[in-house]
């Protein structure tokens, strides 16, 4: 991006500050002010709960070769711009340039409950191997990540391949008409979020709003979602990709994992990946569907996908203390991703031991889901050890699926649910590790020193 600091001013209708230099050349944009290095770069002062970006501005602004939006006059120093609503400030700024600059970029987008940024490696795999890609970075698929990934993506690419989020009802659809996608991937509908949207059925209907800035397109999603395999009508043609319906446009067969690796079939034709896990394959099935459906050769899509290294994946395999192996996917959890987990943990041919605790933002179905992941483990793992006050409902599911070896420990029991944890740190034993992020299991994991 190269638009002055009079451009900014002049595209939000911004009051600018009295010492303003207008023809400073701004070069990328950022919220993270640990993160401004050099000159050029455009900060906007974000406020949430815990922090407040204003508070950095003078700061960054000092030297007089960076500038900032801002939306509190107390803070309106050398080479700031007000505005009312910096959020709608970066958006509104992002849609110009999206709709100007960027115009000729196509775009893929991915969303879904679970599995979105896997996807969108896959995708970015798949796409680079023949074309010009962007990718957004990191998991940069909010309303205020979206327009920066915009403003800083460069204006030679073939594709830009995004990633969207939501927490709030129409944010996809604010996101979509942002993005104008010519390829949307919706990977699953799940429980994720439905504290604030109230359902499988809402989240349904949100997640395909990311046709709603698609001009026709193509619409790809995962056929074996029973949210997702009827009839959808969102005036673009639609490709399901399936691991059980042989008539589906893609259909993956013959599964197995050896060496590492995952190899399958996709409509006949061989592939693999380097991540474990058969959600993986469905993922990689949607990114390979993407490809085909723009241009890129099975032979292309191929080395695509086996390129992404195994890094890349959520669940982390390695050898722990004893001659066990701890299988740590405890990034976040949902109970799609709650239930992938335990059935990758299925297959391993060891003792399996499942740590799981709670899934957050799931509302007042919260008990029942959790209640059916236990039932899930039942036939997954030999011990199962909940921790948390959902946990509990986890090892009731368990309990009554007819699981014998069920234990539950609450928050407050942590010390000894660590302790409980390390004895089955033994010879050919798999420990799984899997709850929300705020469950601090990444902790649990230190501190047991596995």
């Amino acid at each position: 991006m190269n638009y002055t600091l009079e451009n900014i001013a002049a595209f939000t209708g911004g009051k600018r500050s009295l010492e303003f230099d207008g023809e400073m050349i701004v070069n990328n944009v950022l919220s993270d002010s640990r993160k401004v290095e050099g000159e050029g770069n455009l900060f906007v002062a974000l406020r949430g709960d815990r922090f407040d970006g204003h508070n950095f501005v003078d700061s960054i602004t000092a030297s007089g070769k960076n500038c900032a939006i801002i939306e509190d006059e107390k803070f309106l120093t050398r080479n700031t711009v007000l505005v009312p609503d910096v959020r709608k400030a970066l958006y509104d700024i992002a849609m110009l340039r999206r709709k100007n600059e960027l115009n000729s970029i196509k775009c893929v987008v991915v969303t879904g409950s679970v599995g979105k940024t896997s996807t969108k490696e896959y995708v970015n795999g798949v796409f680079s191997s023949k074309y010009k890609v962007y990718k957004s970075p990191g998991n940069m698929n909010s309303y205020t990540g979206l327009p920066m990934v915009i403003l800083n993506a460069p204006d030679d690419s073939n594709y830009m391949i995004l990633e969207l989020g939501m927490n709030t009802a129409g944010e996809i659809s604010t996101l979509s008409k942002l993005a104008k996608p010519d390829i949307g991937i919706i990977t699953n509908i799940g429980w994720s979020h439905s504290e604030y949207l109230g359902g499988r059925e809402n989240i349904r209907k949100e997640k395909l709003d990311i046709t709603v800035g698609m001009n026709g397109g193509i619409l790809i999603v995962n056929g074996d979602d029973d949210m997702l395999n009827g009839n959808i009508d969102r005036g673009c043609d639609v490709v399901r990709c399936s691991l059980e319906d042989k008539k589906a446009d893609f259909y993956c067969s013959n599964i197995n994992e050896r060496d590492g690796k995952i190899f399958f079939t996709v409509n006949g034709k061989e592939a693999f990946i380097r991540q474990i896990g058969v959600h993986n394959v469905k993922n990689a099935m949607l990114a390979y569907a993407a490809g085909i459906t723009a241009g890129v050769s099975h032979d292309e899509a191929v080395a695509g996908l086996s390129a992404i290294s195994e890094k890349e994946g959520r669940i982390k395999v390695r050898g722990g203390k004893n001659g066990s192996f701890v299988i740590d996917d405890c990034y976040n959890a949902a109970p799609e991703s709650m239930k992938a987990a335990l059935d990758y943990l299925k297959t391993r041919s060891g003792r399996r031991i499942a740590v799981l605790g709670d899934m957050l933002e799931l509302g007042d179905t919260a008990p029942l889901l959790h209640e059916n992941v236990g039932k899930h483990a039942g036939s997954c793992c030999d011990v199962l050890l909940c921790y948390g006050e959902l946990g509990k409902y986890i090892a009731k599911g368990a309990k009554e699926a007819g699981h014998k070896n069920v234990f539950h420990f609450s928050a407050d029991e942590r010390e000894l649910f660590v302790k409980e944890i390390d004895k089955y740190a033994e010879n050919n034993t798999y420990i799984l590790f899997k709850a929300s992020n705020r469950m601090r299991f990444g902790e649990v994991i230190s501190s047991i020193n596995i």
